[in-house]
């Protein structure tokens, strides 16, 4: 049986709780992954970056208090070897315009 300590560590930060729910069961049933936290904003992923030392983050790109690329300098200051993974949705529904 995986330890924790065997494991990749993963802090999900996203705004939407039924999405940090579902991403981290998924996660967590991989084996050599384990969700070390969630944070719902950039201020609590800072601090828990500081505090849990993930291997890697799973961020949204659409953020509240900071844009993605400061997030991600704040993220790295103390640890240039973390992985920074930066997901993104559409909120508007995709439609092909016709060429003229």
């Amino acid at each position: 049986m995986d330890t924790q300590k065997n494991k990749n560590r993963i802090l999900i930060v996203d705004a939407h709780p039924v999405l940090r729910l579902g991403l981290s069961y998924v996660l967590n049933n991989e084996r050599g992954l384990f969700v070390c936290g969630e944070a719902d904003n950039e201020r609590s992923a800072v601090k828990m970056t500081a505090e849990l030392q993930p291997d890697c983050i799973i961020s949204d790109i659409c953020l509240n208090e900071m844009n993605c690329l400061e997030l991600i300098k704040n993220l790295t200051a103390s640890n240039s070897n973390l992985a920074i993974l930066i997901s993104a949705s559409m909120m508007k529904p995709f439609t092909r315009s016709e060429p003229s």
